[in-house]
């Protein structure tokens, strides 16, 4: 639900239901990935963040969340300046 939620636009709703996700399966890579993607299109860097860097503590090797966590780590570092 929460993939449809955030292909729709639907922030909110999707990071409760991943929010959700994780409280159930605190391992759920993919569920923490997509929360990052979604606070990540809200434009809550901090919490998009800890999110992606939540997944490597699950899944250091995943790819996605390497690339996101260091994209918007970059990003943050940069509007602080």
């Amino acid at each position: 639900m929460g993939y449809a939620y955030l292909q729709q636009d639907k922030l909110d709703s999707a990071v409760a239901e991943y929010l959700e996700a994780v409280n159930l399966r605190p391992r759920y890579v993919v569920a923490w990935n997509n929360l990052g993607d979604a606070y990540k299109k809200m434009k809550k860097y901090e919490d998009a963040l800890e999110a992606y860097e939540t997944t490597l503590g699950v899944d250091p090797d995943n790819k996605v969340a390497k690339e996101q966590f260091n994209f918007l780590k970059s990003r943050v570092n940069r509007l602080s300046l």
